[in-house]
C-alpha cells in the first residue's frame, strides 16, 4: 500500500492488505525482509501484515454495527417520539404553575403568551 490517498474501496483496500499475505507465504515462506531500518521474518511480517487486516475488518465490523443501530434508534423515535412529545406537553399542562416541578421533569415551563 502507498503512501498515497486514492478512491480505493475499503474491501479492496483489505483486499490488497490479504493478497500480500497469501503472496509472502507462497513465494517466501521461510523469507528474510529488511524494510526501512528493521528486519523481518516472513512469519513477524505476515503477522504485522494480518493485524492491519483484522483492525480493518474490525473497523467494518463496527461500522455495520453502528448504521444497524442508528437504524434501530430512528425506528424507536418514529414510534416512541410522539408520545414523548405528548407526555411533555402532559406535564407541562399539569404543573403549569409549578415552575420547580416541570423542571424536575427536564423541562422549562410553557412560555405565557402576551397579548
Amino acid at each position: 500500500m502507498s503512501n498515497s490517498k486514492s478512491n480505493i474501496t475499503k474491501a479492496a483496500a483489505l483486499a490488497r492488505v490479504q493478497a500480500l499475505i497469501a503472496g509472502t507465504l507462497k513465494h517466501f515462506p521461510n523469507g528474510s525482509f529488511t524494510l526501512g531500518n528493521t528486519t523481518y521474518t516472513t512469519a513477524s511480517l505476515v503477522a504485522l501484515l494480518q493485524s492491519l487486516a483484522n483492525t480493518m475488518i474490525g473497523l467494518n465490523v463496527a461500522q455495520l454495527g453502528a448504521k444497524d443501530a442508528m437504524a434501530t434508534q430512528q425506528g424507536t423515535q418514529a414510534t416512541v417520539g410522539p408520545v414523548v412529545e405528548a407526555y411533555q406537553r402532559f406535564v407541562q399542562a399539569a404543573f403549569s404553575n409549578a415552575a420547580q416541578t416541570i423542571a424536575d421533569f427536564g423541562l422549562a415551563p410553557p412560555r405565557c403568551e402576551r397579548r
